[in-house]
């Protein structure tokens, strides 16, 4: 068994970062994920990750202190699997520190967001294609058409919906992923309004996003 602290004390300047830090560990294989409230108002998130270090397997525990305004230490704490493992991991722990954590924890509370526009395709089936272009402003500005018409009147015609979906992110990857969520779950709202042949769904769905009265 061996340990590794880091102090940290990095600035909090980003709101949702207890989401950003519980995404990051997940990303790193992270389970179980559990947040701890401490005395004077700290907080923690620990976690266990699997890893394989010389051809042998390891646990190691994470331990994530923080509160609204900094995040003050990390700890990791490493036990191999095998308990006559009398391997010493210390050098493999601070490189595993170093390579996939010291950066993307920095990056979870202090990168600025950047704007991306992300293309998604969705196929819908209906009897006739959306006719023209869309442009749907809330929380994330929307376009959308249909590629590539071929007008047909016949039910459950396969067609081909583009959007063009607008969002805030950190980097690329989780920004693809939020735009498909986005655009999935604006889809499914879509094929409500087609199948009703009702557009009141549209300003509903509009209406919740803008949080309007």
């Amino acid at each position: 068994m061996c340990d590794f602290v880091q102090e940290l004390n990095y600035e909090i300047v980003e709101e949702n970062y207890v989401k950003d830090l519980q995404e990051l560990l997940i990303e790193l294989g992270a389970e179980p994920l559990s947040l701890n409230e401490l005395p004077n108002a700290l907080f923690t998130l620990e976690c266990s990750i699997y890893r394989s270090f010389r051809d042998r397997h390891v646990l190691i525990h994470v331990v994530v202190e923080f509160d609204k305004d900094l995040l003050h230490k990390i700890t990791l704490r490493l036990e191999p699997e095998d308990i006559e493992d009398q391997t010493n991991y210390e050098i493999d722990l601070k490189l595993f520190y170093h390579e996939e954590i010291k950066g993307r924890l920095f990056d979870a509370v202090n990168k600025k967001k950047s704007k991306y526009t992300l293309r998604n395709y969705k196929l819908i089936y209906n009897s006739s294609p959306i006719y023209g272009r869309y442009r749907i402003n809330g929380n994330n500005t929307i376009l959308f058409h249909t590629l590539n018409i071929i007008p047909k009147d016949e039910p459950l015609t396969e067609h081909i919906v583009c959007f063009d979906v607008e969002v805030e992110e950190r980097n690329f990857e989780r920004a693809r992923s939020l735009a498909n969520n986005i655009a999935t779950e604006f889809c499914n709202f879509l094929l409500s309004a087609l199948s009703a042949r009702s557009w009141s769904w549209l300003l509903s769905w509009r209406k919740s996003k803008l949080r309007l009265p």
